[in-house]
């Protein structure tokens, strides 16, 4: 057999094993804010505290924690019966002694990823994140990037806090 012949079989033969391999398989599962319980799945395995609940307008919530102190997902652009939901907030508020003055908070907010603080009306911290969750929805990667980019801000804020604060006043969860 000529030299030519065998490659051109080599050839023949390789196409079709080639052809023949499976596409790989799809590393993520798409989270979307209609499926709670899959966000509440996936924070757990990733180590965060997550209590599946209801919130005062039906809508549901996960009650967590966020550098260390007590924190929720509330879940936004929900239907009249809180399902169908469209958006997700990370949020954790923390009673502050020392009041944060404009400059600390916007300072803070100049090196944040992502997340935002701001004041409430008596002046306590309240550090958020929102993700648009609406289908087709991110990958279960991107959100597990999202929920650890705003513990890496939960914790800075929380040494914000102590720092200042001798005694906070927050109610202490274990990350």
């Amino acid at each position: 057999m000529g030299k030519a012949r065998l490659i051109a079989i080599a050839a023949l033969l390789a196409a079709p094993v080639a052809a023949q391999v499976p596409p790989a398989p799809i590393a993520d599962t798409r989270i979307i804010a209609a499926n709670p319980r899959d966000i509440a799945e996936l924070m757990r395995e990733k180590g965060f505290l997550a209590e599946l609940a209801t919130d005062q307008s039906g809508d549901p919530q996960i009650r967590t924690g966020f550098g260390g102190t007590r924190g929720n997902v509330w879940f936004h652009e929900c239907d009249e019966k809180g399902e169908d939901c469209r958006g997700i907030e990370l949020q954790i508020g923390v009673i502050m002694d020392h009041k944060l003055s404009m400059d600390e908070v916007n300072a803070f907010n100049a090196e944040a990823r992502f997340a935002f603080l701001t004041l409430d009306s008596e002046k306590d911290a309240i550090l958020r994140y929102e993700l648009s969750l609406a289908p087709p929805g991110v990958s279960a990667a991107v959100l597990t990037d999202t929920l650890q980019a705003f513990e890496e801000q939960a914790r800075r804020l929380m040494q914000i806090v102590v720092k200042h604060d001798s005694v906070s006043r927050t109610e202490r969860v274990p990350r």
